[in-house]
């Protein structure tokens, strides 16, 4: 996925009212959920919780990337404490955790020395 700096503007022009806000197109709309707000919001110079919020009255779901995992980071669930999981692999100890729930393993009971 490219970084937010390096995306196309959406087609036609940002409109904003008297007020400043932010006068929301098909366009505009049809990014919600498909990229992190934090990221539209860059792209159109407003909050992150203006799109936030914008996406939450349309009913659009947050985005929310697909985790790729390998076979050796599966591997790596049994073997090691889930933070030292999420750190190696730039994910958050949620998501580690999930998999984990998901895939039926048990908690690793040991730490990693410091």
């Amino acid at each position: 996925m490219p970084k937010p700096n390096e995306r196309k503007r959406p087609t036609g022009t940002l409109i904003r009212n008297s007020v400043g806000h932010i006068i929301w197109s098909r366009d505009l709309d049809a990014l919600l959920g498909r990229y992190p707000d934090r990221a539209i919001a860059q792209i159109l110079n407003c909050s992150a919780m203006s799109v936030a919020r914008r996406r939450y009255r349309l009913k659009i779901p947050a985005f929310r990337p697909e985790m790729n995992w390998t076979g050796p980071m599966l591997d790596l669930l049994s073997d090691i404490p889930d933070r030292e999981v999420a750190r190696l692999f730039g994910i958050s100890l949620l998501a580690v955790r999930a998999k984990r729930y998901r895939l039926g393993l048990p908690q690793t009971r040991f730490s990693v020395p410091s």
